[in-house]
């Protein structure tokens, strides 16, 4: 095992889709429908991966169309038919927090973020922060600061994950220590100059409890 945090922190702050949850075939096809609707391209994961759909929508289509186009993507993002699942390790690593606080950050909506956690059997922490939560989405470190300030703590004090640069860059900007999952190599090479760690998700991380916080130990 690898000791990821030499000193000892006192919260956890999780990125959503592409680390707690599988959402990714289901993101993809929701943004496909919603493009087909408005008659445009569907935006390139590259440019949407990690951001606030918001802004994703103002970038693509004028301003008129804005409101019923943010309608639009949420009711394809929050159909009932959405195949949602925890990824490796996650229910694990919740479970070993257990007085520790932690929330989600995410730059899903709150409805988006309610429906992906609640398929994928994750607990929704009553602090979570959401698109709606923030003026400026990641990787503006306001989402993790606002997260962190919740939990009643100093972003420099918490564990976050995340899974996009645009993620990473925001915890890191915050001062928060920062692991980075994915499977991807491109994406691993590109994250890990960026985050403290990489690993390809959650399973195996373990947590080490004392009177004064807790550390965070990785598997090789």
């Amino acid at each position: 095992m690898t000791l990821l945090t030499p000193i000892a922190l006192r919260g956890v702050l999780f990125d959503m889709d592409g680390t707690l949850v599988d959402s990714t075939e289901f993101i993809e096809f929701a943004w496909a429908s919603w493009a087909q609707d408005f008659g445009v391209e569907t935006p390139p994961l590259e440019r949407r991966h990690g951001r606030p759909a918001r802004d994703i929508i103002s970038e693509t289509l004028p301003p008129e169309l804005f409101d019923q186009a943010f309608e639009r993507l949420e009711w394809w993002e929050t159909r009932p038919d959405a195949v949602v699942t925890a990824r490796p390790g996650v229910h694990e690593l919740i479970a070993q927090l257990g007085d520790i606080p932690w929330t989600v950050v995410t730059s899903a909506t709150r409805p988006v973020a309610l429906a992906r956690l609640i398929a994928a059997g994750i607990p929704v922490p009553d602090t979570m922060v959401t698109a709606e939560a923030v003026r400026l989405g990641k990787p503006d470190p306001e989402p993790f600061v606002t997260g962190a300030t919740r939990l009643g703590l100093d972003p420099r004090t918490c564990f976050a994950v995340e899974d996009a640069e645009a993620g990473v860059r925001a915890a890191v900007g915050a001062g928060c220590i920062t692991l980075a999952t994915t499977g991807d190599p491109a994406e691993r090479e590109l994250l890990a100059p960026l985050a403290h760690a990489v690993r390809s998700d959650l399973a195996g991380v373990c947590i080490e409890t004392g009177t004064a916080g807790f550390r965070v130990h990785l598997p090789e």
